[in-house]
């Protein structure tokens, strides 16, 4: 592995507290592997079910709902340092429940569940993160649930938004408007109502697919 893979690898939230003699040791198991992926290549899915925890390294990368009838829904969006496969790494799930596809040339780290288990074991600080990331994710997931059941557009544009801002001046939509008005389950001409609102209340300026800030305490995570 590249030193600077290797550095994202220990600075990202879920190794940041493992001691550096256990993530060498970790890094150099049998049961981690490095992967690349193309752009539109699939990650993580159904057909390529793996039970393992993965850390992007290099690249972005969507994570998307399948619904029935092959509708796709985006989840999130995955950039350097982001993990995958938590859910289920310890779920004795028969399917992968969410697709994870490559947004252009990507790198990622996999570690296996067994390996997972021993890290758990060796390190203190690794085990507090992972079930802090954990929580994050249950978090996350909870915020995203309420973007479906709101009733109002806008209420459903701004609980969205909530779940994939992670603090800073501007969030980047993760797709074209065509696509999050099919994720919100909204028109298009809805959808961008519920923009032209949100930017009278002052909440967000959008530009193309860049959103502006201007309100952060109401699109931070609480």
């Amino acid at each position: 592995m590249l030193k600077r893979d290797r550095e994202t690898l220990r600075t990202s939230e879920l190794f940041e507290g493992a001691p550096q003699e256990a993530l060498d040791r970790w890094l150099s198991d049998e049961g981690c592997w490095t992967v690349g992926a193309g752009s539109g290549e699939t990650i993580l899915g159904c057909m390529e079910f793996c039970r393992c925890l993965g850390v992007l390294l290099r690249g972005r990368a969507t994570v998307y709902k399948v619904c029935p009838g092959g509708r796709k829904v985006i989840l999130s969006v995955l950039e350097q340092g982001k993990t995958f496969g938590m859910s289920t790494l310890f779920y004795e799930a028969a399917a992968c429940p969410t697709e994870i596809v490559a947004s252009g040339a990507c790198r990622m780290v996999f570690f296996s569940k067994e390996l997972v288990e021993r890290a758990f074991a060796e390190s203190p600080e690794f085990a507090r993160s992972y079930v802090t990331l954990l929580s994050r994710k249950i978090h996350f997931l909870n915020r995203r649930l309420a973007t479906f059941v709101e009733a109002d557009c806008r209420d459903k544009l701004l609980s969205y938004l909530s779940g994939i801002y992670a603090g800073g001046e501007s969030v980047l939509l993760p797709g074209s408007m065509s696509e999050l008005a099919q994720t919100l389950g909204v028109g298009r001409a809805s959808l961008y109502r519920a923009f032209d609102a949100l930017e009278e209340e002052g909440i967000l300026c959008r530009d193309g697919r860049n959103i502006l800030v201007r309100n952060a305490e109401r699109l931070s995570i609480e």
